[in-house]
């Protein structure tokens, strides 16, 4: 009896068991998903298999199921488009099955599904929205819709597992990020058939071969000669190949900007025709024809100094981007402009020099460079772009041009060791976070009185510098025709008159005497030449100087 018994609940545990498996996977959790007169359902099982059913679009940024829960993607039949941000940040996503109904993946659509290996595009989908795969890290195998027009903004950018890629012959246009920062990238094939671009090497240049658009990262070729007839470059064209160490320009180049070669570290030479009409290089460096513009200056060069030859007048855009050795820069009392981003990620310059004659420092100048402790900038300067010397978190002591009117958004922000920065009178506007997280922050030394800093328009995100302690450094004293005039009314005491004798800009020596002013009273100067420098001072105020 007993074995009877054991034998009937043995069978039903088999039985029990043979229906488990055959009614497969729990559902979980389940939904709508349709975007405005779409009828779009959604399940999601306990195997992490999230299915996709009904006709119409998948809604935009749509967020009720779980993200970190989906493990496989079915989209049925009936499905024609899938929104943007739609499958963003399923990081555990690794197999998605797309139907022919799909027409268009919207912006963002899989971005960030880190562990997606392959992905098939169906021939039906004709448009892909911008950065739909970025960030994909370890998607290796693509196969692109055939009649897809476009590889949009960022669709495959920082996918570092892709190695090779096929465009199909009906793309008319491939945005410059497309593939940007693939760092596995070695070959890009383009269909023979295709009106608008070419490969050779697996290098993808326009059709006709006058713009060399995308060098695949991961190429192993350390020099490389680019080919004559080729005009341009793409805006990323090498960026971050960190095998080049050589580059050849050819006669027929006409339009290059550094930022093309921007992290190439072991880049240490480009060379150039020497019938090119528009550029020229010096020790490696490239520059234009004439020499007054610095273009790139390598990445990878192992000098610790350079000297920028006089005569140059502007360090262009990205000129110095990303430079891994360089510890000091000289630069020469011609110069006029320094470009966006000329110097940014410099992270070893600790010294660097301003002339007066320069001009203008772009957007994201010094931008982390992370060793400069101090900046004077001349009165030449009359702008400073954003972020110009940003996550600088070594930078202690600032003092501005007199000729700044107003102080950009977070162009001092992160600078987390600034502790005093003088402003000048001209100072106008302070712009949001132009001096955010400047938390050590304790002196400001202003050139107006306390009423005209109030007239400041401070804007939000510049606590720091609010909660500083203001010193007023106005002149109190003008110096005009050997006469030194007492400059407001309310000064009385004793301060000292500092004359630094020149000749032929050479100083020779300097004299001094101590001198007591009251209101409205002058003191004149028998002892002064032309090209003699003028000071007074007052200890009591710290040696601050009190003339013009």
């Amino acid at each position: 009896m007993k074995k009877s018994i054991l034998g009937v609940i043995l069978t039903l545990c088999i039985i029990t068991a043979f229906f488990q498996c055959v009614a497969g996977a729990e559902i979980i959790d389940s939904g709508n998903c349709g975007s405005r007169g779409s009828n779009v359902s959604w399940t999601l099982d306990d195997e992490g298999t999230l299915t996709i059913s009904g006709t119409g679009e998948i809604a935009d940024n749509y967020t009720d199921w779980d993200f970190s829960e989906v493990k496989k993607l079915v989209v049925e039949n009936g499905i024609t488009r899938i929104g943007n941000s739609a499958f963003g940040i399923c990081r555990n996503l690794t197999d998605v099955s797309l139907p022919d109904s799909i027409i268009s993946i919207g912006e963002w659509a899989f971005s960030e599904c880190r562990t997606l290996t392959s992905i098939i595009i169906p021939n039906s989908v004709t448009d892909i929205g911008i950065g739909a795969f970025e960030h994909c890290h370890e998607l290796a195998n693509v196969t692109i819709s055939e009649n897809l027009n476009s590889l949009s903004k960022g669709i495959f950018s920082d996918c570092r597992s892709l190695t090779n890629i096929q465009i199909p012959e009906k793309i008319e246009s491939i945005d410059e990020t497309a593939f940007y920062n693939c760092k596995a990238l070695t070959d890009i094939e383009v269909h023979p058939n295709n009106s608008n671009y070419c490969s050779e090497n697996g290098i993808l240049f326009n059709k006709n071969k006058t713009k060399l658009l995308i060098y695949p990262i991961c190429k192993s070729h350390v020099e490389y000669v680019i080919p004559e007839g080729v005009t341009e470059l793409g805006k990323f064209a090498f960026y971050n190949c960190t095998a080049l160490t050589d580059i050849t320009i050819p006669s027929s180049m006409t339009s290059l900007k550094g930022l093309s070669l921007n992290s190439c570290t072991a880049l240490t030479n480009i060379i150039t025709s020497n019938d090119n009409p528009q550029y020229s290089s010096n020790d490696g460096v490239l520059f234009n024809k004439s020499g007054t513009v610095l273009i790139k200056y390598p990445s990878g060069k192992q000098d610790e100094e350079y000297i920028i030859p006089e005569g140059v007048t502007d360090i262009d855009s990205d000129a110095f981007n990303g430079s891994q050795i360089l510890k000091t820069v000289k630069i020469p009392d011609s110069m006029k402009v320094i470009g966006d981003n000329a110097f940014c990620d410099c992270r070893k310059l600790s010294d660097i020099n301003f002339p007066n004659g320069v001009e203008t420092i772009g957007y994201h100048a010094f931008e982390n460079c992370n060793r400069l402790t101090s900046i004077i900038i001349p009165n030449s300067v009359t702008s400073i772009g954003h972020f110009a010397f940003a996550d600088c978190d070594s930078l202690k002591s600032i003092v501005l041009s007199d000729n700044i009117t107003n102080i950009k958004a977070k162009t001092f922000q992160y600078c987390v060791s600034l502790t005093e920065i003088t402003i000048p009178k001209s100072v106008t506007s302070i712009e949001n976070n132009a001096f955010y997280r400047c938390d050590a922050m304790t002196d400001i030394y202003y050139s107006g009185t306390t009423d005209d800093w109030g007239k400041i328009s401070v804007n939000t995100g510049n606590n720091t510098i609010e909660n500083a302690k203001l010193h007023c450094i106005y002149p109190k004293f003008k110096i005009t025709e050997n006469k030194i005039i007492q400059n407001i009314s309310d000064f009385s005491g004793s301060a000292t008159v500092i004359i630094a004798h020149f000749q032929d800009g050479v100083l020779e020596r300097i004299t001094y005497e101590t001198i007591y002013l009251e209101a409205s009273q002058e003191f004149s100067l028998s002892d002064v030449e032309s090209g003699d420098k003028v000071f007074v001072w007052n200890s009591i105020e710290g040696m601050m100087p009190l003339t013009e």
